[in-house]
């Protein structure tokens, strides 16, 4: 049998009033031995609270969505990212709930402004990172659902990781340590593509930010064959552009997935990290957890998940508010690179 607030009251002796009030977020208005008593034969009688009545007596569902695309490659959901979001949102007694649609139901003029009262939610975190339809965003904000980017630089509501600066500071710091003959490396897409808008923002603003530097300290750009970096068991491309008197002495890696055939390149050749070769790369636990002498520039995906929280929460308040974009500085771990310099 289903245990009410009347029970609760009867139980301890006070009015439900008072019953509703401790259980129902307002507790600070009754004495600690009230509260105490209360929450007690809550607990003793087994009290599940009625999310359908709270709902309809507060407007709220008292949770928050996480909407995800359906299209490989187009959401980016980091188990420490999703760990922060759950405790952000516990701290506020909110619940999450994780869904996909597709892209025809995320256009649907219908289905979109809907989504909120089905999933039982108040506000969105959404993570489509790139290429995102067009007619989602003006859909959102026609309908003002309360929503929050993530992972994708907008110019509100959004909160993302500062690749620009991160690249930036990055390579700053090689050309500090000395180090002019910096090149880049990205895999799969040549520089045109890279630049075109077609791929996550990142992308282009890792690599605006190693130019800037580079340009900054009027030292040219380098780059290495970006199809070499994915070419199975074939790694003499790689090992050619690594070689000789005008070889790189740093590499700033787009990301740690090309790391594996660029250490197999470095051993074929005969160079030593970090010795010959310095490398900074995006990401990559393993790196770290196995000791490569390879720096590595992270995002705090935990704090990402808090931020986003936050202001997932002040949408829902203010839902017609437009607010400033939050980018998140990267952490860098140089792995002792800094102990050593190059020859001029």
């Amino acid at each position: 049998m289903m245990v009410t607030l009347k029970d609760i009251a009867r139980r301890t002796g006070v009015s439900y009033q008072t019953a509703s009030r401790v259980l129902g977020g307002q507790a600070q208005l009754h004495t600690p031995d009230t509260r105490q008593r209360v929450l007690d034969a809550a607990h003793d009688l087994g009290y599940r609270p009625n999310s359908s009545a709270r709902s309809m007596r507060t407007g709220r569902f008292g949770g928050v969505g996480l909407l995800l695309s359906a299209r490989p490659g187009r959401s980016y959901v980091p188990q420490e990212m999703i760990m922060g979001v759950q405790a952000s949102l516990a701290g506020h007694d909110l619940h999450l709930t994780v869904g996909t649609l597709a892209d025809d139901q995320l256009v649907n003029s219908q289905k979109l402004p809907k989504l909120l009262r089905e999933w039982m939610v108040d506000g969105l975190l959404i993570n489509y990172t790139h290429q995102v339809p067009q007619a989602m965003v003006e859909l959102i904000q026609r309908h003002a659902v309360p929503s929050i980017w993530m992972n994708i630089k907008a110019e509100c509501d959004c909160v993302y990781p500062d690749d620009y600066a991160g690249a930036l500071e990055g390579t700053r710091r090689l050309i500090e340590m000395g180090h002019r003959r910096i090149a880049y490396a990205h895999p799969h897409q040549t520089l045109e593509a890279v630049e075109s808008g077609q791929l996550h923002f990142s992308a282009a603003d890792r690599l605006a930010g190693y130019r800037a530097a580079m340009d900054e300290a009027g030292l040219p750009g380098r780059f290495l064959d970006p199809e070499a970096l994915v070419r199975p068991h074939a790694v003499q491309p790689l090992v050619d552009q690594l070689r000789g008197p005008e070889a790189p002495t740093a590499l700033v890696v787009y990301h740690a997935s090309s790391i594996i055939e660029l250490y197999k390149a470095c051993r074929a050749a005969g160079i030593r990290l970090p010795d010959d070769l310095a490398m900074l790369t995006v990401g990559g636990a393993f790196i770290r957890q196995a000791g490569l002498p390879i720096a590595t520039m992270w995002s705090e995906e935990f704090n990402r998940g808090d931020v986003a929280v936050a202001s997932v929460l002040e949408k829902i308040e203010t839902p017609t508010r437009r607010l400033a974009p939050r980018a998140l500085p990267f952490t860098y771990d140089w792995a002792g690179l800094m102990e050593r310099r190059p020859e001029p």
